[in-house]
């Protein structure tokens, strides 16, 4: 009877012993996964900023300046308190003059109200 006990308790302490081990290899295993996913987590997170910096240096008025000098030769840039004058285009001084009239011929019939402020009570 001893001698069985013995043979039992040793196989249930190596069966015991077997799952400890694998245990503790899963955890390892899981441990180097979350080490490398977080590895590749902050690489991402750093390339991102990367980016995003390219991008708002892409963006500048200096670069943009740049570039449409180059694809201008009579770009300028304005020096303090210079005066720029910027033409319309007669078909935009059209268009928003017929609106208006529109507007005044609409108000004036009735059918468009100009709008009115009313006081909350």
């Amino acid at each position: 009877m001893s001698f069985k006990k013995t043979i039992s308790f040793l196989f249930s302490l190596t069966f015991f012993s077997l799952i400890f081990v694998f245990f503790q290899t899963q955890i390892i295993t899981l441990g180097y996964c979350v080490q490398s996913k977080r590895n590749l987590y902050q690489q991402l997170v750093d390339e991102n900023d990367t980016l995003r910096y390219g991008i708002k240096r892409l963006e500048s008025l200096e670069v943009l300046g740049k570039r449409i000098s180059f694809e201008k030769a009579a770009y300028e840039m304005p020096v303090s308190k210079q005066l720029v004058k910027i033409s319309v285009p007669k078909e935009y001084v059209l268009a928003k003059n017929n609106n208006v009239a529109k507007k005044n011929v609409l108000s004036l019939i009735g059918l468009q109200k100009e709008a009115e402020a009313r006081p909350l009570r």
